[in-house]
């Protein structure tokens, strides 16, 4: 084990075991030097990293400034310069799927590419009738190839080497909310043959959020920004459980998961997820409170309830944490299953929803009828 990991597994075990402790360990010693800070910083998964930036506000500035870095570092991955960021905040894009996990969860990723099923492209959703600032963007990176390879959507780019362009195809996303989709490479002058895939997701409403919280499964309803990480369901995700979104097993028997997702949920789980049904087959989750639990699908969720997981990587968005959310993006209220729990054999998915909520009413956060 590498003499930085050995660190990081010490401070976490006397972080745990000992928090009373936590001001007479020498830990801020070894943070003192920003340079190994980091290397420890960078095996931490999300929520110690959230635990630590409330150990003081030394901790809190250092983490702030290592995520920022981190997230231009995560850009540059993907042949993407860093006044993108700028882009992001002024089109109000985020980025959802399995990309995220390098912020989440990061030596798992790792693991990932040691099992062969490594993160293949980067997703970005935008608000509805902001992508073709994207694509404007992406097609003018000094030194970046770009190439559309499909989309749904008419677009009618300058300079795109377009391959192939499906005016009348299918969606290439089968779940709600997304008006269009467009397949880009991004190929670097300087390593022709090193290429990446590129997913612009264009929603059908005003919030990038609008899709993500339809995702056909619960570890991938996440949002990363240049201003923070939000879960929607960090319970689930951060205990390695996912659940399928009830609406996609609709005319189906309980245990038959439909062709078009087999691909997807046999991935998942060589990534080491357990994933269920129903929240009813979590073992934790077999008493939970019928519609009122974050975890229940009868739940009546919004982006800016007690169920999300939040890390700020901005000052403003740490103190005004919903206030930040709600000017980045609208409120969004969803609820995935639309049966009771004790008839959750043979889901309907009729009341299954997603909607915006400009006018939020806090009683909605549990009233299981509030979209009806």
């Amino acid at each position: 084990m590498p003499g930085d990991q050995k660190i990081f597994c010490w401070y976490r075990r006397y972080l745990r075991v000992e928090p009373d402790l936590f001001y007479q360990l020498p830990v801020y010693r070894v943070f003192a030097e920003r340079a190994l800070a980091f290397k420890i910083l960078r095996h931490l998964p999300a929520n110690d990293l959230q635990s630590l930036s409330f150990a003081s506000n030394d901790f809190l500035e250092m983490i702030r400034t290592y995520l920022k870095k981190r997230f231009i570092s995560f850009l540059r991955d993907f042949n993407i310069p860093s006044s993108f960021i700028d882009i992001m905040r002024i089109n109000k894009v985020v980025i959802s799927g399995s990309a995220v996990f390098k912020f989440i969860r990061p030596e798992l990723v790792d693991l990932w590419e040691e099992k062969k099923v490594p993160i293949a492209d980067l997703d970005f959703f935008v608000r509805h009738g902001t992508a073709k600032a994207i694509f404007d963007y992406l097609d003018n990176i000094p030194g970046v190839a770009c190439e559309v390879l499909e989309s749904d959507m008419d677009v009618s780019p300058t300079s795109f080497l377009v391959e192939k362009i499906f005016h009348e195809a299918p969606p290439l996303y089968w779940f709600p909310g997304v008006a269009s989709v467009t397949e880009l490479i991004l190929r670097a002058q300087t390593s022709p043959h090193e290429v990446h895939r590129v997913h612009i997701i264009e929603a059908s409403a005003p919030s990038p959020l609008y899709p993500i919280v339809q995702l056909n499964f619960t570890h991938l309803q996440n949002v990363l920004s240049p201003d923070g990480l939000v879960m929607f369901n960090p319970k689930h995700t951060f205990s390695f459980r996912s659940i399928i979104n009830p609406t996609i097993l609709v005319g189906y028997n309980r245990g038959t998961i439909p062709e078009d997702y087999r691909e997807d949920y046999i991935k998942n789980l060589r990534r080491g997820f357990s994933i269920y049904l129903h929240a009813m087959d979590v073992p934790y989750e077999s008493s939970h409170s019928c519609g009122k639990s974050f975890s229940c699908p009868q739940t009546l969720r919004n982006t800016e309830d007690g169920g999300t997981f939040f890390l700020p990587f901005s000052a403003t968005a740490f103190r005004e944490r919903a206030q930040a959310k709600r000017a980045y993006c609208p409120t969004v209220m969803w609820r995935v299953g639309g049966d009771s729990c004790d008839a959750y054999k043979n889901p309907s998915g009729k009341a299954s929803c997603a909607f915006m909520a400009p006018a939020l009413n806090q009683e909605f956060d549990v009233d299981p009828l509030g979209c009806l």
